[in-house]
């Protein structure tokens, strides 16, 4: 069972320039992006395997992303403008 690819910008395209500017200024946010997209691609590579719904792990790494998720788009809400 594989699902739709996701990619964090993807997701929120009217916030494209705030994330690319935390990216650049925020080093905590650049590490949980990045994390994001780690994690992404290993649920991607365990869902490639046909036995990946039965993969206790594969739920608990969709588990720790959602929280990555949360966190990044928190971040977006309350970090300070860059002048």
């Amino acid at each position: 069972m594989q699902t739709e690819h996701q990619d964090f910008r993807k997701e929120f395209p009217e916030l494209v320039e705030r994330i690319e500017e935390l990216e650049r200024n925020n080093p905590h946010f650049a590490k949980l992006l990045a994390e994001f997209a780690a994690i992404t691609a290993e649920i991607e590579r365990t869902e490639r395997n046909t036995l990946a719904s039965g993969d206790p792990d594969l739920h608990a790494r969709k588990k720790h992303r959602l929280a990555v998720k949360d966190e990044l788009y928190a971040l977006l809400g309350t970090a300070q403008p860059v002048s």
